[in-house]
């Protein structure tokens, strides 16, 4: 299956529209998860925490604090040697991505972040069959929003292709489908951007850049390798109804192919007349 990417996603301070309670102190509110976000971005992962505890005294439904303590009581866990404090902690975090979920059931960053944590809990069926969904919703909700989640639908892809779910529009195929798209392009921005710039760089700069680019092609070729796993399980029935449905990968390859064609052909034409 594909590598699992495990960077759980955070919500910023530019959430700020989420309707509290007239009783509740908004401005207070959004002050503890400002100083909370402000202190998870420089690393200080005790004060966020301290923060977020804070909004959540004054109000325990507070969607954006619950889902940025979460993945602090994850972070945490990183330098955490006692195994039952980081069982307790994740446990937690489950807790609160399962609440938030219970009041936004369309939340795209609760649904991958609590993903990840159950399948870094278990991999049994069940667990990836919940994951696989978890990304599901991950996935549409950037659908609506009109943004790219590379990150859920990669995941999506290989959880749904454990469970054998290959077909539909957010089934495996589709959904390695896209995201290698969306990866090829990407590449392709960068390497375009490197051209034309990499004489502007310091070279501890285009290094970085250049191991970006590397690392972006390496999980490219994991995806690559995932979507054809698929194609070679798919059953007669499967192959038939492949054969009527649009390829998202075919269609942005071909004018490349088509493209390179043509120049081999003028460049034999121009051979002749030589």
């Amino acid at each position: 299956s594909t590598l699992l990417l495990s960077t759980l996603s955070l919500v910023s301070s530019s959430y700020f529209d989420d309707k509290v309670e007239k009783n509740k102190n908004k401005e207070a509110i959004n002050a503890y998860l400002t100083k909370g976000n402000n202190a998870l971005g420089s690393g200080n992962l005790h004060s966020a925490g301290r923060s977020y505890e804070a909004c959540l005294r004054m109000d325990p439904d507070q969607r954006y604090c619950l889902i940025n303590y979460a993945s602090v009581l994850v972070d945490l866990n990183a330098e955490e040697s006692d195994e039952s404090m980081k069982q307790q902690r994740t446990k937690k975090a489950q807790d609160m991505l399962t609440r938030v979920l219970a009041l936004h059931p369309k939340d795209g960053d609760a649904a991958f972040n609590l993903a990840l944590l159950l399948q870094d809990s278990s991999n049994s069926e069940e667990v990836t069959r919940e994951a696989a969904r978890l990304y599901q919703v991950a996935v549409q909700a950037a659908d609506t929003d009109g943004e790219e989640r590379w990150d859920a639908l990669a995941n999506m892809a290989a959880a749904k292709q454990e469970i054998g779910e290959f077909m539909g529009e957010y089934g495996a195929i589709r959904a390695y489908e896209r995201v290698i798209v969306m990866l090829e392009e990407m590449v392709q921005d960068k390497e375009a951007y490197l051209t034309q710039n990499g004489n502007n760089f310091e070279n501890e700069q285009y290094q970085y850049l250049e191991a970006e680019l590397r690392a972006l092609n390496e999980y490219l070729s994991t995806l690559y390798y995932g979507y054809g796993t698929v194609l070679s399980e798919l059953s007669n029935s499967d192959c038939k109804a492949l054969q009527s449905e649009d390829s998202l990968l075919i269609d942005w390859v071909e004018p490349f192919v088509k493209g390179s064609g043509t120049e081999k052909e003028n460049e034999t034409d121009e051979a002749s007349a030589n």
